[in-house]
């Protein structure tokens, strides 16, 4: 808004309500054009535009804030902040694939049958000997932790953020269904529980974690970094990139979100086809969004025909 002189606000929290309540509706679509061809960064890549997964959270964030100013807020007079909500008329990005053809891509980079157990087995045995020396100082301290950060994953399909914000508190790993607690998109609470085989992974970390990181038994936060003799909770983008560090080394790239899918594939398949437990397990609110989960198992129904 400041860069087309929308508005005259001379930095973001200098924008008023009133210059929300008057966006037209034009200025709207020109800020979701410009993310669609706006120039890429730090890529070699000659096309320009961001990804749609790069721009429909900021989309949808938007959407949300409008919502909120539009029919949930209230002001001195009892009306809402502004009474114009110019966003609900911006569509999010869509996909141009199908779901067929989004289950072929998504299957490629899936673990799934017992090939989860490889790649843990792959980081904790062979992944050392793929590094230089400086690097293995580093893996070697964290090693126990990554495991366990994978096995996590695997073993419950929570989302990235979930896994970053869990607390010592929320892991019930003893009782004898294990969960954990999560805070789930809309901060709604859930309990998860988790696959038994991967659990192990999980406990040696924790029983190792004070060792490691000396400062985290003053932490809440299950998953912790340690840098410059600061332990800190650890971030979503350093899981991210040890996520596709190991796997490009595995030689099978993928980002942590392709975790959650394995184990919904997995469950999705060893379920009878129970749509309605899959989505219990990722806490999806739609069922629409297990669809894809349908695909993927029919694409590899036609992988293994062709082997019979």
């Amino acid at each position: 808004m400041r860069t087309t002189k929308v508005t005259g606000a001379a930095s973001n929290r200098d924008i008023t309500l009133s210059d929300l309540e008057n966006l037209s509706l034009t200025d709207a679509q020109l800020y979701k054009e410009y993310q669609l061809n706006r120039p890429r960064l730090n890529t070699k890549k000659e096309n320009n535009g961001l990804s749609k997964s790069s721009i429909n959270p900021s989309l949808s964030a938007l959407k949300s804030l409008f919502k909120y100013l539009s029919s949930e807020s209230e002001g001195k007079n009892g009306k809402t902040l502004i009474t114009r909500n110019v966003m609900e008329k911006i569509p999010l990005v869509k996909d141009g694939r199908t779901l067929q053809t989004r289950a072929r891509t998504i299957g490629k980079k899936l673990l799934i049958n017992g090939e989860a157990q490889v790649f843990l087995d792959f980081v904790e045995k062979e992944y050392a000997k793929k590094i230089t020396p400086h690097q293995l100082a580093y893996f070697k301290v964290n090693k126990v932790r990554d495991l366990a950060i994978i096995a996590l994953f695997l073993a419950s399909g929570i989302r990235l953020s979930e896994l970053c914000n869990l607390n010592l508190s929320d892991l019930h790993l003893d009782d004898e269904v294990p969960s954990i607690k999560v805070t789930r998109k809309g901060d709604v609470e859930d309990d998860v529980l988790l696959r038994i085989r991967f659990l192990h992974y999980i406990q040696d970390y924790l029983n190792r974690r004070p060792t490691l990181y000396p400062g985290s038994e003053n932490l809440d936060a299950v998953f912790v970094t340690a840098r410059a003799g600061k332990v800190n909770r650890i971030n979503t983008s350093t899981v991210e990139t040890l996520v596709k560090r190991y796997s490009a080394a595995y030689g099978k790239p993928f980002s942590p979100h392709k975790l959650r899918h394995s184990i919904a594939t997995d469950l999705y398949e060893k379920s009878g086809h129970d749509t309605q437990m899959v989505q219990t397990q990722l806490g999806q609110k739609s069922p629409n969004a297990t669809q894809l989960y349908m695909h993927v198992s029919e694409t590899r129904q036609e992988n293994i025909l062709k082997d019979l």
